[in-house]
C-alpha cells in the first residue's frame, strides 16, 4: 500500500478531473512506497479492470453482446484517462520485464514528483514533500492583516477591528485635526441628530421647576372663583430653569407677597398702597 504516494496525489494532483484523479489514486494506493520482497517501488501492474472499478460505474458481467460492449466502453475510458495522466507527467509506461503478471500487458511507473521541480524520489523510497509557507500566508502573518487573538481582521490603515465576537467594526472618530466640543457638534449635525438644547422632551424628563413672580396684572371685571370685581390681579406662575430656593437657602428678610391690611385686616399685596377691599391705605403690619 502506497500511503506516501497517496499523500503526494492529494498534495500535487488535485487539479485533475474526477476520472483521472480516481484512476491515479487507485494506482498510488496499489503501488509500493518502498521495495518489498523483490518487488520494485512506484510501479502499477494491476491492469485496467482494477482501475475501471475505481470509477464506481457498473461493470457488466456475462457473455452477451450488450455486456461485452459496455465493458469495452468502460475500458476505453480508462485507457484515455491513463494517456491524459501520462501527458500531465504523473506516470510513464515502462518495459514490462519480470514484474508483469501473467496476462497483463503494461506496467506504469508513477512519477508524482515531477510537479514542483522534483524530478525523482530518493533511492530509499518516497518522502513527504517539505512544507513551505506560501506567499499568501506570509503576507497574512507579516502584514498584520490576520489577527488570531481578536478573532477577526485587523486593518492597520483604518484602525478598526472586525470581530465576529463583537459583532462589527469599531472605528475611531472622524479626524478634524483635534477633538473639541465644536467638532462633536458638527458630527452630530452631519448624522442628522438634534443638538442637546433643541431636543424634544423625553417622557422620563422632570418638569421644569416653577416660581412665583409679582406682576402688575390687568383688571378683571368678573374674577373666576369669586372675589371683588375690578381688583388687580395676582401672582403669575412662570416656568424657569432655576431650581427653587430651599427654606435654609432663603434670606432671613424674605417676606411673603401678601400681608394683612392695617385698616380692614384682609390679605392684600404688600406692594399695594390702597386696599382693594376698604379703599384705605394698606399699612400692612399695622393692623390693630
Amino acid at each position: 500500500m502506497g500511503a506516501q504516494l497517496v499523500a503526494l496525489v492529494f498534495a500535487r494532483w488535485t487539479h485533475l478531473n474526477d476520472t483521472d484523479f480516481r484512476i491515479l489514486m487507485r494506482m498510488a494506493l496499489t503501488a509500493l512506497d518502498q521495495e518489498r520482497d523483490g518487488a520494485p517501488p512506484h510501479l502499477y501492474f494491476g491492469g485496467h479492470r482494477l482501475l475501471a472499478e475505481s470509477l464506481r460505474r457498473p461493470f457488466p458481467q456475462g457473455d452477451s453482446e450488450q455486456a461485452r460492449k459496455a465493458r469495452q466502453n468502460i475500458l476505453k475510458d480508462v485507457q484515455r484517462s491513463v494517456k491524459r495522466i501520462a501527458a500531465e507527467g504523473a506516470l510513464e509506461v515502462v518495459d514490462t520485464g519480470r514484474v508483469v503478471r501473467q496476462g497483463e500487458a503494461r506496467t506504469y511507473k508513477l512519477t508524482l514528483w515531477t510537479r514542483g521541480g522534483v524530478m525523482s524520489p530518493p533511492s530509499g523510497g518516497v518522502e513527504n514533500p517539505p512544507s513551505t509557507p506560501s506567499t499568501e500566508q506570509n503576507d497574512l502573518t507579516s502584514g498584520g492583516v490576520l489577527s488570531p487573538t481578536s478573532g477577526g481582521v485587523l486593518s492597520p490603515t483604518s484602525g478598526g477591528v472586525l470581530s465576529p465576537h463583537e459583532g462589527g467594526f469599531s472605528t475611531p472618530p472622524r479626524n478634524h485635526g483635534g477633538t473639541t466640543e465644536g467638532t462633536w457638534e458638527e458630527d452630530r449635525a452631519d448624522a442628522g441628530e438634534q443638538p442637546p438644547d433643541a431636543r424634544a422632551p423625553e417622557a422620563d424628563d422632570e418638569p421644569a421647576s416653577l416660581r412665583l413672580v409679582e406682576t402688575d396684572g390687568v383688571r378683571d371685571p368678573a374674577p373666576a372663583g369669586g372675589g371683588v370685581p375690578g381688583q388687580q390681579t395676582f401672582i403669575a406662575s412662570v416656568a424657569t430653569s432655576s431650581p427653587p430656593l430651599s427654606p435654609s437657602a432663603a434670606p432671613e428678610d424674605l417676606e411673603p407677597p401678601y400681608g394683612p391690611c392695617g385698616s380692614c385686616g384682609r390679605n392684600v399685596l404688600r406692594s399695594r398702597r390702597l386696599c382693594p377691599h376698604c379703599k384705605k391705605p394698606t399699612r400692612i403690619g399695622e393692623a390693630s
